[in-house]
């Protein structure tokens, strides 16, 4: 099984996705792979007067990427390791030192070389799927590619050591509590879902007040701003989420939000409808 490694330009934003060769099957890394990001970066590090941002992705929403892969390990010896080692470490200080911000996108399973490769970005967005550790451990092996001096630095080094003896592996909400991630976001393929969500999608979605209200929670002189984040989806009712809020107690600033949300739903092209026009959707808003 052999990982690809496709590039992509969208106006500004550099997407760099992470293919296996196998349907289903996980991205993993062996030198052709690293050679492969080498190679893209330098390009990408060229055009970067065109380029504002990367992004690092998986086109399997159950896998961002696993380390290395099967047949890269059944090749290794006390001889090749060493080089092994060396070309991992210089790739990824390659991306830890790029002249541009570099976000790795995850879904999935993220574990060791796959996290350590995550953590040489400058941010990691994950969805509520991802699940993130330095897993080397259940397998007799230590970090090997930067993870050692990087995951400290997220997290704390008593934090680290329980990862590393471990082999812990935390769910994305986990990750964002202890400062591994930096974002927790909705999962692409629930956005862009066409029809009605099931039950457990529409649950998922309503997390994104919770998101959004945590992602501003840092900026404290905002506090008025984020009880309209979090409550833009309360109803008069009490049938809104997350909270349940009635009447007078859903913020003035939260139902402003929540009618300019609807009306942009409404007038927007979405995977499920065709846009409506601002007199429809102001006629369908009385309704």
């Amino acid at each position: 099984m052999q990982t690809h490694i496709t590039y992509r330009r969208h106006k500004d934003v550099v997407y760099l996705t992470l293919t296996a060769d196998e349907e289903g099957a996980p991205p993993a890394l062996d030198l052709d792979v690293l050679d492969r990001l080498a190679d893209l970066l330098d390009r990408i590090a060229e055009e970067r007067e065109q380029v504002r941002a990367v992004v690092i992705r998986s086109t399997n929403e159950k896998y961002f990427l696993l380390g290395t892969s099967r047949a890269a390990l059944a090749e290794l010896d006390t001889q090749r390791v060493v080089s092994w080692v060396q070309r991992g470490h210089a790739v990824f200080n390659q991306l830890a030192e790029f002249p541009l911000p570099v976000i790795a996108w995850v879904e999935g399973f993220a574990l060791g070389g796959g996290l350590e490769l995550a953590l040489a970005c400058d941010l990691i967005l994950a969805t509520d799927s991802a699940k993130l550790g330095q897993s080397e451990t259940r397998l007799g092996l230590v970090s090997s590619w930067g993870g050692s001096y990087r995951l400290p630095r997220r997290v704390g080094l008593a934090k680290a050591k329980e990862m590393f003896f471990t082999g812990s592996i935390l769910d994305a909400r986990s990750a964002y509590d202890v400062g591994l991630v930096d974002f927790v976001g909705i999962r692409e393929a629930v956005l862009h879902k066409h029809g009605p969500l099931s039950e457990e999608e529409f649950d998922h979605v309503k997390t994104h007040v919770l998101i959004g209200a945590q992602i501003l929670a840092p900026l404290h002189h905002l506090r008025e701003v984020i009880s309209y984040v979090r409550s833009h989806h309360e109803r008069h009712d009490g049938t809104g989420y997350p909270d349940g809020l009635v009447g007078e107690a859903i913020p003035i600033g939260a139902r402003i939000l929540g009618v300019a949300e609807v009306f942009d739903a409404l007038t927007t092209v979405r995977p499920y409808q065709e846009k409506m026009s601002q007199e429809q959707a102001v006629s369908r808003m009385r309704d």
